[in-house]
């Protein structure tokens, strides 16, 4: 939200999104709490946890079903119809672990129109996450913050990388 509105302030017009955004809606609608806090706990009925839910219904489901490039698929129609009414410019999505979501949007809008901004954070990683790091290189270009600080450096250090980046 905070690299939204800077980026709102300076005049590019970006969307905020999430692969997952279908899978979080899900969980919700059948009562999981939407708090990052409570992610890790079991929901009453269901007796699996947020995350777990989102996972099983991703990798047992939609997957399954309609192919591992669902929700790169779900994410292009939607992003497809803000570009269409002149509302998005930009669109920020924050959850890119699955190189088969990301490969529907480089082959639709082209890897000289996509810029990946790497996050890594002392002290983190992907062991306890679904997703994992993308391990081959792509052709795009592709910049690595490291988030030790506040989220307004954080903030601007990814602003600095996308100005480097050079739309053609």
């Amino acid at each position: 939200m905070l690299l939204q509105n800077r980026m709102l302030k300076r005049g590019l017009n970006a969307h905020r999104a999430k692969f997952a955004r279908p899978l979080m809606d899900m969980a919700t609608c059948l009562g999981f709490s939407e708090a990052e806090e409570s992610k890790e706990l079991a929901h009453p009925t269901i007796g699996v946890s947020r995350r777990q839910f989102q996972i099983d219904l991703s990798e047992k489901f939609m997957k399954q079903v309609y192919g591992p490039d669902i929700f790169g698929r779900i994410m292009l129609h939607r992003l497809k119809g803000l570009a269409e009414r002149s509302e998005m410019h930009w669109a920020l999505i924050s959850d890119s672990g699955f190189r088969e979501e990301a490969d529907v949007l480089l082959n639709y809008f082209g890897r000289n129109q996509v810029v990946r901004c790497h996050l890594e954070r002392k002290g983190t990683n992907y062991s306890n996450d679904s997703r994992s790091n993308w391990t081959s290189p792509l052709d795009l270009h592709t910049f690595v913050v490291r988030n030790d600080s506040s989220p307004y450096d954080l903030v601007e250090c990814i602003l600095a990388g996308i100005r480097n980046w050079e739309m053609p």
